[in-house]
């Protein structure tokens, strides 16, 4: 299995001040995804980035290849929808935390 990075984009910076009823709602589906991709053991993080220059999410994800990792961020709800558009990149993990850390 590999792992990659996804930065989930917004259509436009002012996003998170902005965004309409319907992108919202939309943002609630992307959420539910997620979060079921992450009790599978497939999503290992993921969450919103608080950037001064603008709002943005983030992931990562762990997949066969990086072909599979577009397809999960092609079947989120709010890329389907065009609120968002999401990047992926590869990467290789130098360390992560055990659960048995926490």
């Amino acid at each position: 299995m590999a792992h990659y990075f996804l930065k989930v984009i917004p259509q436009r910076s002012t996003f998170g001040e902005d965004a309409t009823e319907g992108e919202l709602a939309k943002m609630n589906e992307h959420f539910a995804y997620w979060l079921e991709l992450s009790k599978r053991g497939t999503a290992i993080i993921f969450g919103p980035v608080f950037d001064a220059d603008g709002i943005y999410g983030m992931g990562i994800v762990e997949s066969e290849d990086e072909a599979a990792a577009r397809l999960l961020a092609g079947a989120d709800p709010a890329v389907v929808a065009g609120v968002v558009r999401i990047t992926v990149s590869a990467m290789r993990v130098g360390a992560i935390r055990s659960t048995a850390d926490v």
